[in-house]
């Protein structure tokens, strides 16, 4: 029985670790497309509240990526403008 849980404890650490690169990735990517959509690289103080919102207000990369989206079609690229829209979408739900 002890060599079971030992499999089963080992193949859950393995699931997690791919959860977690997985989530890693898309956080990486979510940087870069936002550098991409400003057409410079992202200042420490918008790094910073990209992160808030993943850490702190918890939005998912996607949600994220979804109201710079938005903000690209208002043609209002700047965080102020993406923050409000995160703020007002977190309102709704």
């Amino acid at each position: 029985m002890p060599l079971w849980n030992r499999i089963l404890d080992c193949m859950m650490s393995e699931k997690q670790e791919a959860a977690q690169q997985k989530a890693d990735f898309a956080e990486g990517e979510l940087f870069r497309l936002f550098e991409q959509e400003f057409g410079r690289l992202l200042s420490p103080m918008e790094a910073e509240t990209v992160s808030m919102w993943l850490d702190q207000d918890h939005h998912s990369p996607l949600l994220i990526r979804k109201a710079l989206m938005e903000a690209v079609l208002s043609q209002k690229v700047n965080m102020r403008y993406i923050d409000r829209i995160l703020f007002d979408w977190k309102k709704i739900t």
